[in-house]
């Protein structure tokens, strides 16, 4: 509260303009810098613009839901900007980055939900630090903080105005403090039932139309309990240090039994036919991997659209005799995986086009038309333009931030 009044009693002499003023910086300090308790302050306002100001209640109120909201929506902009731009040059410290994502992980919901949540529990403060290093959609993001904050604001001046209660910051922040600890037991709660359920690749693997495989899953020091659900569902972890998706890919590889390596993203869902479909296309002895078609899991209909882009040239490369691998979903013979030297473990992203160029002098790589479905949380944390300019092969020795540690299923027959 000490900053708040700060701010009001700095710019008290400037009369009405300089409440509306500090009204605007308070709710931009608490959603940028520091919590506040702005409800305190929307109320303190209000009183003082009807009853010193003697402003109209109607007018007063929409002034400060309109400047709450102005506040709120440039503090969070501003702390995602921040934020981003820092996680962009590599200077937001791993720990950092790890507890925040594992806090939200933990909680009831991990994604732009909790925005809303929290207007009731604010059990995530700094939100826009959070959009930025969970990969939060910033559109959906601000537009949640707005409809959020319209409606507690909104509801809190009817009470104020309409039922004429009175509003003590002490019991304000004693509810809030309930709030949080509610939130918390509630996402231990989820947390089990969550647990008792597997993933949705694992759980789209165990749907396979063939059943004769083994799941492999190479995590490279996850902290998100990846590795007990993953045994929980009956797969074998290969536990390993995050040294990129090539060296994950190769571990999970190495430990397989079978002829056949099917490798997926961690946050892939796969068509119930898709093993089926994969031993099919390599009964011609010519074949010696392929790669799916691939689409968003939760995207926009831009999303879509590039994805469609992507898939059609993927598809006339490969068909031409140029083969491509997105990545997010392929398969070899483990005997042409194994001639090949496994993938390039000095490439932080594009190995997986890599190993399809280099499979042509042993047979054909070839495009499944069947649909992997993905999540959008890489596109979402770095954006088109940073994934695609990251996607540029790298030598062993070029200076680069690591790559984020991705979790692969490789499943054999």
């Amino acid at each position: 509260m000490a900053l708040g009044d700060w701010i009001e009693g700095a710019l008290a002499f400037l009369g009405p303009a300089g409440l509306l003023l500090a009204m605007v910086l308070i709710f931009l300090v608490d959603a940028a810098i520091f919590p506040a308790l702005p409800e305190v302050f929307i109320v303190a306002f209000y009183f003082v613009l009807t009853g010193t100001w003697s402003w109209a209640p109607a007018v007063a109120a929409l002034t400060l839901l309109g400047l709450a909201l102005v506040g709120d929506v440039s503090g969070n902009a501003l702390l995602y900007a921040v934020v981003q731009r820092m996680k962009a040059t590599g200077h937001v410290p791993g720990f950092v980055e790890r507890a925040m994502r594992k806090w939200t992980s933990f909680l009831a919901m991990g994604d732009e939900r909790l925005i809303l949540l929290n207007r009731i529990a604010p059990a995530v403060p700094l939100t826009g630090a959070f959009i930025a290093i969970c990969g939060w959609n910033v559109r959906k993001s601000l537009a949640y903080v707005v409809i959020g904050g319209a409606a507690k604001y909104v509801l809190l001046l009817v009470v104020i105005i309409g039922l004429g209660l009175a509003f003590d910051p002490a019991t304000a922040r004693l509810v809030s403090i309930v709030a949080v600890l509610v939130l918390v037991a509630a996402s231990f709660a989820a947390g089990w039932i969550r647990r008792q359920r597997p993933p949705p690749l694992l759980d789209s693997l165990h749907r396979q139309t063939v059943k004769d495989f083994e799941i492999l899953i190479a995590d490279s020091g996850s902290t998100d309990g990846t590795a007990e659900v993953a045994v929980a569902a009956g797969a074998r972890v290969l536990p390993g240090e995050r040294k990129g998706p090539g060296e994950g890919r190769n571990r999970g590889a190495k430990a397989a039994r079978g002829a056949v390596l099917l490798f997926a993203d961690a946050d892939c869902v796969l068509p119930p036919t898709l093993l089926e479909r994969v031993l099919d296309v390599l009964r011609d002895p010519k074949v010696v991997g392929g790669a799916t078609a691939f689409m968003p899991q939760d995207g926009t209909r831009f999303d879509r659209l590039l994805f469609g882009l992507a898939n059609a040239y993927q598809r006339a490369m490969t068909e031409c005799g140029f083969p491509h691998n997105a990545g997010y979903c392929f398969f070899f013979r483990r005997q042409t995986f194994d001639a090949l030297g496994g993938i390039r473990e000095d490439m932080l992203l594009n190995e997986t086009h890599d190993i399809a160029l280099r499979s042509r002098r042993l047979g054909r790589f070839v495009f499944l038309p069947l649909v992997v479905r993905t999540s959008m949380r890489r596109f979402r944390a770095y954006g088109y333009a940073h994934t695609s300019r990251a996607a540029r092969p790298r030598s062993r020795s070029a200076r680069s931030r690591p790559a984020s540690p991705r979790r692969r299923a490789a499943g054999t027959r």
